[in-house]
C-alpha cells in the first residue's frame, strides 16, 4: 500500500507582491496663495466692521433728545456707541446753565422726545415747551407757577439757537411777564400797607401821643389801599376792558402823601384863625417813589 506523504512546501514571501504606495506630493503653491487670501479677507471684514461701528458711533454721538426723568427735564446727549444717550454736560463751562435740567411743572409728564441731528433743533424744541408752559401758567394764582415761569422765560432768553420768530415771541412773552411783576409789586405795595394801617390803628387804640398824625396817615392809607387794590383787578379777572383806572401816578413820578387836615369850623367875624391837624413827624410833604 502506498502511502503519499505530502510534504510543506516552504513558500517565501517577497515585497515584489505588495501593493506599493506612492509618496506624499509636495505642496502646492495653489494651496497657500488661498490661505493668504482667506487670511486677507478676514482682516478686511473686521476692518470694515470697525469703521462701520466707529461710523455709527460718530452718527450717535451728534444727536439730541430730551428726555423726563423724575421732576425734571434733561436735554441728552448720544454716547460714542452704536447706541445709547445720556445727559449732556457741554465742556464749555458757560453753555453748562442753558442745558442743565430744567424742572417740569407740576402734572406734566412726557417721554423721550425726537432725535435731533443738531443743536439748533435742540434749542427750538425746548423753547417750544418752555414757551407753552409759560403761556398756560402766567395768569395762575397757584404759589410756585409765577416764579416758574420766570424761570422758564430767562432759560429762553439764553437758548442761541432761536428763530427770528421765536425770538419775537420770547419778547412778547417778557413783556407780559413784566406786566405781571408790575401787578404782583402793587399787590406787595397794598400788603405793607395793611401792615402800616393796622400798627397805626393798635397806636390809637393803646392811646399814642400822636394821635392826630395817626387818623391823618389812616385816612390816607385807606385811600391808597383801595387804589392798588383796584390796580389788580385786570389781572384777577382777565379782562383789561372793565379795569379801573388806578390812581397811582406815572413811575418815576412822585406822589405827594399829605394826610387830610382836620376840618376847619365856619368862620365867624373876629374868629381866630383855625389851626389844621399837625402833619406827619418830619417833613410836610413825603415823597413815595413807587
Amino acid at each position: 500500500m502506498w502511502e503519499f506523504i505530502m510534504e510543506p512546501t516552504e513558500t517565501t514571501e517577497t515585497t515584489d507582491n505588495l501593493p506599493s504606495v506612492p509618496p506624499s506630493p509636495p505642496a502646492k503653491k495653489g494651496s497657500f496663495l488661498r490661505n493668504l487670501s482667506y487670511l486677507l479677507l478676514g482682516a478686511t471684514i473686521l476692518a470694515l466692521s470697525g469703521v462701520i461701528i466707529y461710523l455709527l458711533s460718530d452718527i450717535n454721538h451728534r444727536q439730541y433728545r430730551l428726555n423726563a426723568q423724575g421732576s425734571v427735564l434733561l436735554v441728552e446727549r448720544g454716547k460714542f456707541l452704536p447706541v445709547g444717550f445720556e445727559a449732556y454736560v457741554p465742556k464749555d463751562a458757560t453753555l453748562q446753565p442753558i442745558y442743565a435740567p430744567i424742572p417740569l411743572p407740576k402734572g406734566v409728564t412726557m417721554g423721550p422726545s425726537e432725535i435731533f441731528a443738531d443743536r439748533t433743533d435742540v434749542d427750538r424744541a425746548i423753547f417750544g415747551l418752555l414757551s407753552g408752559w409759560s403761556r398756560e401758567r402766567i395768569d395762575s394764582n397757584t404759589d410756585g407757577d409765577f416764579e416758574l415761569v420766570v424761570g422758564y422765560i430767562n432759560r429762553c432768553e439764553t437758548l442761541p439757537g432761536l428763530a427770528e420768530e421765536q425770538r419775537n415771541e420770547l419778547q412778547t412773552l417778557r413783556a407780559d411777564v413784566a406786566y405781571k411783576t408790575g401787578l404782583r409789586t402793587l399787590k406787595g405795595i397794598a400788603d405793607q400797607l395793611n401792615k402800616a394801617l393796622e400798627q397805626f390803628e393798635l397806636a390809637l387804640t393803646l392811646g399814642t401821643t400822636h394821635a392826630d398824625d395817626a387818623e391823618a396817615w389812616i385816612t390816607e392809607i385807606k385811600h391808597r389801599i383801595e387804589a392798588y387794590q383796584s390796580s389788580t383787578s385786570p389781572a384777577v379777572e382777565g379782562n383789561p376792558q372793565n379795569a379801573v383806572t388806578p390812581s397811582v401816578e406815572p413811575p418815576n413820578s412822585p406822589v405827594e402823601v399829605t394826610p387830610p387836615t382836620t376840618p376847619a369850623p365856619s368862620e365867624a367875624p373876629g374868629a381866630p384863625t383855625p389851626q389844621s391837624a399837625p402833619q406827619p413827624p418830619g417833613s410836610t410833604q413825603q415823597k413815595w417813589r413807587l
